[in-house]
């Protein structure tokens, strides 16, 4: 009897898949998926125990921690370093989804959706120091 309730629950949502329009994400819905898609990229220069990855794997937490002290104390804000995202990391869908968004709007409006994706790394580690420190010198690139 439980083969057969699973097999009419998979047939019912295979019929769900087929006739369902593809979903269209909304700009909050993008910068979630972005930072999640993101969260999940192990650090290959780390060790990863058996019970699987800590937060100190995390490549872009990794690259947060480095950088968070050193923004705010760069004295020359052009040679302030930058989070980079890389775009290789990203998946399929995420990719599409930036590409998409840059065609739709200008310069400053993708760099502030993807300070806003980096910061989210950043009030992880320390919220009111971010806040305080550094956003104001933050810069993201985005990277092969």
């Amino acid at each position: 009897m439980e083969v057969l309730v699973l097999e009419i629950v998979n047939e019912h949502r295979d019929k769900d898949t087929l006739t369902s329009p593809p979903e269209e994400w909304t700009t909050s819905k993008f910068k979630d998926e972005f930072f999640l898609n993101l969260v999940g990229v192990i650090d290959t220069n780390t060790s990863v125990t058996d019970e699987g990855p800590y937060l100190s794997d995390r490549k872009y937490y990794v690259q947060a921690k480095r950088l968070i002290y050193w923004i705010p104390i760069t004295k020359n804000k052009e040679l302030v370093p930058p989070f980079v995202i890389n775009l290789s990391d990203l998946t399929p869908k995420v990719s599409k989804e930036l590409k998409e968004f840059i065609k739709l709007n200008n310069e400053k409006e993708v760099n502030f959706l993807l300070k806003q994706i980096a910061t989210k790394f950043f009030e992880n580690i320390n919220h009111d120091y971010t806040h305080d420190s550094v956003l104001p010198d933050l810069i993201v690139r985005l990277e092969n």
